[in-house]
């Protein structure tokens, strides 16, 4: 094909089911007679496209080598691309002569949102939706448009309106919550629209007519009934009712067919809103208002003085580590701590308790306010006459400030010396068989304790180690390891095993004084689940050892630390027969090394 033939090429593309489909390439060819365009393009004598275009058929022109065909004499929608744009050009013009249609963005017919025009919204959504392309519903009608369309919609709608426009009201809501939009979004979640979408989304066709929710009324009288504990401003007021309109949206009125996708939109505004109320809150001074009410309060605005207490606390969390300081310090000053501490000892310590792990997930700095105000202290005491739901968040609390890692000398300071005696003394007193405390589950309890022991055995302040070996804890769980539950029975040994890894040789000794390998051998026929392998590597990791110190996963040579001379040589359980004399005079001189680098057992001299 000469140069010449190549320029007149086109390439054909086919609309099918909302796609272009290649239809072939050819040479183009275009004449006109009378009112009309012919248009062919053909390849190697065979006809791809031979269609006639005139008056009030349409084109639309995408680019300079591109143009759209669709005309009454040809079903199907066409899309010629050419190699040369003068063509293209000239095939527009020819067009034009015969008064088609030229389409072009701003000709695209518009649509309202109303009765007359909802079955044709509900597929343009519905395909929007489909293809992940807002705009083909977005170019026929703007988001602000559509909510108002709802709005009016939200009105007229009954009972005795017809199945099946409100299947088709329904499936188009459904559908634009799912189309990923900024300006839509904002439309459809303003309260007003919100409050529309209550009485559309009622009429789920799955609901049956004499059983129908009414989402509208559910939640006017949830607003009803979260009394005022105290005098709010407008804007708060106005702020509360939005926030909470928005969780009613999620997971009430949608819960049963949204996914993130439609959730994640919705969660993001109500994190601004919270920001919002937690800002008004404050300078509201509302904590000092609430402190006041505390103890002239019957129990259940008690219980709404904690909970609007653990929520503001949980708002901390969405804002930056430096500005949840500040919020934090400054309903601190307003009586924050002291409304947490009433509460403890209430029943509604487990919201309290709540707002307490918000608050030291603020700062050190913020942490440090609370343990020098007795806080640990208070969390201990609680534990001891409080539920099984109740140990877990509480010792979860203790176990995270132990594992706090940012640098703050003060606060580790602090929190060590208040964790040792203070808090470890209030709850190890259980385990004592003459304490007059009566838990509400011991198995929980001890099993939670094994665990805050380990996290403590892990510290490296210099205090640690003497208390816990001074206060017999490790002897305390031993004793009560063989009459708990096997779930129970399998999270102390879990611990107890972590312990033993640290290879320390002092808590190490101290388990073996207190009889471990012997109490847990003699659990072991009666063990069973998660709890026999976790026992069986205990016992493993002492077998054949030559120290109290258990062996390496990684070596099956113990080379345990020598810290009593020729004394603990002797106490070592030699392998025999030895393949040579041992060589005492080397042994001694390595013995007397003080680099605690070098002041191992060197295994050659015993196995060359």
């Amino acid at each position: 094909m000469d140069q010449s033939n190549k320029r007149q090429l086109a390439k054909v593309f086919k609309l099918n089911n909302n796609e272009w489909e290649e239809h072939g390439t050819g040479v183009f060819k275009q004449f006109i007679n009378g009112n009309c365009v012919h248009i062919e393009i053909t390849s190697e004598g065979k006809s791809i496209i031979k269609v006639i275009m005139g008056e009030g058929d349409a084109f639309e022109k995408q680019n300079d080598r591109v143009v759209q065909i669709q005309g009454k004499s040809f079903e199907n929608e066409y899309a010629l691309s050419f190699i040369d744009k003068t063509l293209c050009s000239t095939l527009c013009n020819a067009l034009l002569q015969v008064k088609a249609r030229k389409v072009s963005d701003s000709d695209i017919e518009k649509l309202e949102c109303n009765e007359t025009n909802i079955f044709q919204l509900r597929d343009l959504a519905y395909k929007a939706m489909s293809t992940r392309n807002p705009s083909e519903l977005l170019s026929k009608i703007n988001p602000k448009e559509i909510a108002q369309g709802l709005v009016q919609i939200s009105k007229t709608i009954n009972e005795s309106t017809s199945k099946e426009f409100m299947t088709c009201v329904f499936i188009f809501v459904k559908a634009l919550l799912f189309i990923s939009d900024n300006q839509l979004m904002e439309e459809l979640y303003k309260l007003s629209v919100l409050k529309s979408l209550f009485v559309i989304l009622s009429y789920d066709p799955l609901f049956l007519s004499n059983n129908r929710p009414n989402f509208l009324e559910e939640f006017y009288s949830c607003i009803n009934n979260m009394k005022e504990v105290i005098e709010q401003t407008e804007t708060l007021t106005q702020l509360i009712e939005y926030s909470f309109a928005l969780v009613y949206f999620r997971d009430v009125v949608i819960a049963r067919f949204s996914d993130e996708t439609v959730c994640a939109p919705i969660t993001l505004r109500i994190d601004i809103l919270n920001k919002k109320i937690l800002i008004e809150t404050i300078n509201n001074k509302s904590i000092e208002k609430l402190l006041e009410l505390y103890d002239s309060s019957l129990n259940q605005m008690k219980r709404g003085i904690c909970i609007t207490v653990k929520k503001m606390c949980n708002h901390l969390l969405l804002f930056t580590l430096p500005l949840r300081e500040e919020y934090a310090k400054s309903m601190i000053d307003q009586g924050l701590i002291k409304i947490i501490k009433k509460g403890l000892l209430d029943d509604n310590k487990s919201f309290c308790l709540e707002a307490l792990n918000s608050l030291f997930q603020c700062s050190t700095s913020i942490g440090l306010l609370l343990i020098k105000d007795e806080i640990l202290q208070l969390i201990a005491k609680t534990i001891l006459t409080s539920s099984t739901s109740f140990y877990y968040g509480a010792f979860q609390i203790l176990i995270d400030i132990l594992d706090v890692t940012d640098g703050n000398v003060t606060f580790e300071r602090e929190m060590i010396n208040t964790m040792i005696p203070s808090v470890i003394d209030i709850l190890i007193q259980p385990l004592n068989d003459t304490s007059p405390i009566q838990l509400t589950n011991y198995n929980s309890y001890i099993s939670h304790i094994s665990s805050l022991v380990y996290h403590l055995s892990c510290s490296t302040a210099i205090s640690v180690k003497p208390y816990i070996i001074q206060c017999g804890i490790f002897n305390k769980i031993l004793q009560k390891l063989p009459t708990l539950t096997h779930s129970s029975q399998a999270s102390v040994l879990q611990s107890l095993r972590n312990i033993i890894r640290l290879n320390n040789q002092d808590y190490t000794t101290q388990l073996l004084d207190a009889g471990m390998i012997e109490i847990v051998k003699e659990m072991i026929p009666s063990m069973s689940g998660m709890t026999l392998p976790i026992a069986c590597e205990i016992i493993d990791s002492f077998k054949n050892r030559m120290s109290i110190l258990p062996l390496s996963s990684s070596s099956s040579v113990p080379t345990p630390e020598v810290t009593n001379g020729v004394q603990d040589l002797a106490q070592l359980s030699l392998p025999s027969p030895l393949k040579r004399p041992v060589d005492i005079e080397n042994t001694m001189k390595m013995m007397e090394i003080d680099s605690p680098s070098k002041r191992r057992v060197m295994t050659p001299i015993f196995s060359q």
